[in-house]
């Protein structure tokens, strides 16, 4: 049975208040509708815009950091700005693509300084490269040339260490068998943060098995630690042999290159076109260049005190030799652009 009491005290005053009718004007009618369409528009705007306009801030944005006075570090400066315009700014995503699944905040090189810890720089050995598996005369041929490209980039001794069977990870840290099996990245990464010498840039593992960041993803082309100087990165999809040569080795180049950037701190590119770009796709990977974007090469640069001009030149040279025609172009006008620039 329902109780028909009206309610008492502050209750009763609440429910009166709540029944009366609230005055509202033409005119204020009109203004609610108009803020209300005013605010619909600002959120269209921002959602459609949100990569250009954080991007935007970015990149114009400048908080003082404590490497600002270095030596050189004003040439450094003009020599991203000389090769900026020969690079295409980032779009809004569309479906199926990186940013579209992850909204990402990208890093510009000021970014980057000021998180900078000093004492990286003591860990500025070479480059290690531990082949995990059985590779087979194709792959080994890829590799040679990838660590002569890695040799050329980064311009840090490569040193390609003996080969060692993939770790032996427990049943749920892979899944599959045979040619389908998948190892899962963290543990190849906790793994070899135990092995990563002191002074050793990074050590970067290569395997020919298909690899996947855990039982909730498909699969990735590979994965690194932005702090502790090691990743990991599968040939198993970049060097199909149903694919031409050439390509073969830009895949297996491109994230090499990528992996290592993320060693050395540098986050995934939102701003440009950029080889440090987030992939979701092989479709994705191919239409990003080998090329740093001029705020990620920057921080290359500065990181390993790099020239970048003459570096350019023999990047364009590399990539030419081997019927990389797009990428050789692209560095090479890089190379032009500061030698135009006389920076």
């Amino acid at each position: 049975m329902m109780n028909s009491r009206e309610p008492n005290g502050i209750a009763a005053k609440l429910l009166d208040f709540g029944r009366r009718p609230i005055p509202i004007t033409r005119r204020q009618s009109l203004a609610l509708v108009g803020a209300l369409i005013t605010a619909g528009g600002l959120g269209a705007v921002w959602h459609f815009n949100r990569f250009a306009l954080r991007n935007a801030i970015a990149l114009n944005l400048w908080v003082p950091t404590p490497f600002d006075h270095e030596s050189g570090f004003d040439r450094l400066r003009a020599s991203a700005e000389a090769i900026r315009p020969l690079f295409i700014r980032k779009g809004e995503p569309v479906r199926g693509e990186w940013l579209a699944l992850f909204d990402e905040p990208g890093q510009s090189l000021n970014q980057y300084l000021r998180g900078f810890t000093p004492a990286l720089r003591a860990a500025n050995g070479a480059i290690l490269i531990l082949p995990f598996g059985e590779f087979e005369t194709r792959l080994t041929a890829i590799v040679n040339e990838v660590v002569a490209l890695l040799d050329l980039f980064y311009e840090r001794r490569v040193q390609i260490l003996p080969v060692e069977p993939a770790p032996p990870l427990a049943a749920d840290q892979r899944r599959g068998s045979g040619t389908s099996e998948q190892l899962f990245t963290l543990p190849l990464l906790d793994y070899l943060k135990t092995r990563v010498p002191a002074d050793a840039a990074a050590l970067l593992a290569m395997t020919p098995v298909d690899v996947t960041a855990g039982p909730n993803w498909n699969f990735v082309f590979g994965q690194a630690s932005l702090v502790d100087r090691v990743g990991v990165w599968s040939l198993s999809r970049l060097a199909e042999r149903a694919a031409p040569p050439a390509l073969q080795l830009r895949r297996v180049s491109q994230v090499a290159l990528h992996e290592l950037g993320h060693m050395f701190g540098l986050w995934h590119c939102t701003a440009y076109s950029c080889c440090m770009n987030g992939f979701d796709s092989m479709k994705e990977l191919d239409a990003a260049p080998l090329a740093f974007c001029p705020e990620c090469d920057a921080k290359v640069w500065w990181r390993f005190g790099l020239e970048p001009a003459p570096r350019y030149t023999r990047l364009a040279e590399f990539a030419r030799a081997r019927g990389l025609e797009r990428d050789a172009d692209l560095w090479a006008r890089c190379a032009r652009a500061l030698m135009g620039a006389r920076v």
